[in-house]
């Protein structure tokens, strides 16, 4: 049958349990004695079970963020020492760069202490042809231009000879160029 809209179904439940607002009525509270104890210690027990587990899984999860926190800082150091080694070479004027990185990151390892610029100043010594030439101060790209077209215009025994003997010993493009076009 359907509602009548008197609401008088919905008056006799609110008259039959005053004070609860229409719901179900409350538990009944155990009765006193041993068993309370008993269920209550249980309780407790279980709810000391249940943090335990939950702090155990929160100590793993925390070891866990450690070790990612670890991983991405030896990478962050990693990137900043590579970057610094790069900088340091390129101020150095390292020709081929990887190589040089390579070379001055080998050297960084056996050292004591890690210090980038007494390695790369090493490897310029042992190794430079790794490294363009330094200029007189003063001097500008045209100038070395203008130098390498003169000498290109008189080709002689001993220009070619300073031409290889320059271009061997500084690994520096522009010199081959100068001496293959001597040499032509």
């Amino acid at each position: 049958m359907g509602s009548t809209g008197t609401g008088d179904d919905e008056v006799g439940d609110i008259n039959q349990n005053p004070g609860s607002g229409g719901g179900p009525p409350p538990p009944a509270p155990p009765p006193p004695g041993e068993d309370s104890d008993v269920t209550a210690e249980q309780r407790w027990r279980r709810k000391a079970q249940e943090a335990e587990a939950l702090a155990q899984q929160l100590r793993e999860r925390l070891a866990a963020v450690s070790e990612e926190l670890a991983a991405c800082r030896e990478a962050l150091d990693a990137c900043e020492r590579r970057h610094n080694t790069d900088l340091a070479l390129l101020e150095a004027g390292a020709v081929d760069l990887e190589t040089a990185r390579l070379l001055t990151e080998a050297t960084v390892a056996r050292m004591s202490g890690a210090d980038v610029a007494t390695a790369v100043a090493d490897l310029r010594r042992s190794k430079p042809f790794l490294f363009r030439r330094a200029r007189e101060p003063g001097a500008t790209q045209r100038d070395a231009v203008a130098g390498m077209a003169a000498s290109a215009a008189s080709p002689s025994g001993d220009d070619a000879a300073s031409a290889l003997e320059a271009a061997a010993l500084t690994g520096d493009r522009a010199a081959l160029l100068r001496y293959l076009r001597v040499r032509r």
